[in-house]
């Protein structure tokens, strides 16, 4: 049987590929919004004291929560997209059987009408 939607395909699989690429980049991301909180946190916490003002995001447990919420964040992304690519297959493939079914209910011989009952009456 032919495929058909070749577009709806195409897009599905585009999103099932951003999915990837934004869980990739959500972990890399993460790991770089850490790593530069770590050392320019300290910089960033002198700088504070200097001018007097407490600076609360700064240190380890600062970029530890930054680095786990952006991860947090680029993962719900990432699956979303990657959902939403694994719905449109879905669709396709009900699309699919519905179609081959009804191909096959076709194709299945008819009984023939029995003549065994008697007519209906007429109607009044």
């Amino acid at each position: 049987m032919e495929k058909r939607y070749g577009a709806l395909r195409v897009i599905g699989t585009i999103f099932k590929i951003l999915g990837v690429l934004v869980g990739i980049f959500a972990v890399l991301g993460a790991l770089a919004l850490c790593g530069t909180a770590l050392l320019g946190g300290a910089a960033l916490a002198n700088a504070g004291r200097e001018a007097g003002l407490p600076f609360a995001g700064a240190g380890v447990v600062g970029a530890i929560i930054s680095g786990l919420f952006s991860l947090l964040i680029g993962i719900i992304w990432a699956v979303t997209l990657f959902a939403v690519g694994d719905f449109v297959s879905i669709l396709l493939s009900i699309e699919e059987n519905t179609r081959s079914t009804a191909v096959m209910l076709r194709s299945q011989p008819q009984p023939p009408a029995s003549t065994n009952y008697p007519p209906p009456p007429p109607m009044r």
